[in-house]
């Protein structure tokens, strides 16, 4: 999808005024789940995730491949939600994520949202930092040069981090009583 995305930005900076829906609708749910983390409130990560499409197209800037402008999209977002909670105080409730993450049959949803409220909790107990490496190395499917491009941090810097994430992570779901099999 995110191919779709980078071709449909490439198209859209030809011309092609069409080809602006699709590579926001390739972007878009990917942008606010990640700028949910930071701001913790549906309506503020929508908001963060359209400025930062907005700069985008603004600058009208191009790229050599579609990982470049991933990552340059998803350092703007960050950008953007620090601004945002600079202003707006550090931290939001967390109420906001599920309705962010949800969507499709609600059945599955109520048991995904059980399955997944330890997982969240011991999330939002994480640091920041260590929420960010993680949800951009596995939700987002990020590679370490690419993380290190949005985190501004060095490659050892990204698997140092990723890998005491990691077992922080481990730890809180160990007291929450969650194995690796109940995700």
């Amino acid at each position: 999808m995110a191919e779709i995305g980078a071709s449909s930005y490439r198209r859209f900076l030809l011309g092609e005024t069409d080809a602006l829906n699709q590579f926001v609708t390739a972007y878009s749910d990917a942008l606010v789940r990640f700028a949910a983390g930071y701001v913790r409130s549906e309506a503020v990560a929508e908001d963060v995730a359209a400025e930062a499409i907005a700069l985008l197209l603004y600058k009208r800037k191009s790229f050599p491949d579609e990982a470049r402008m991933r990552s340059y999209l998803y350092k703007t977002v960050r950008s953007k939600a620090m601004d945002y909670l600079r202003h707006h105080g550090e931290e939001v409730p967390l109420e906001d994520m599920e309705a962010v993450l949800g969507g499709g049959d609600p059945l599955q949803d109520l048991l995904r949202r059980e399955r997944d409220a330890g997982l969240y909790r011991c999330l939002g107990q994480l640091p920041q930092q260590y929420r960010e490496v993680l949800t951009l190395a596995y939700l987002e499917d990020f590679g370490a040069m690419e993380i290190c491009t949005v985190m501004g941090k060095r490659t050892k810097q990204v698997y140092n981090l990723l890998a005491r994430a990691k077992t922080a992570l481990k730890e809180l779901l160990d007291k929450e009583g969650i194995t690796y099999e109940d995700l």
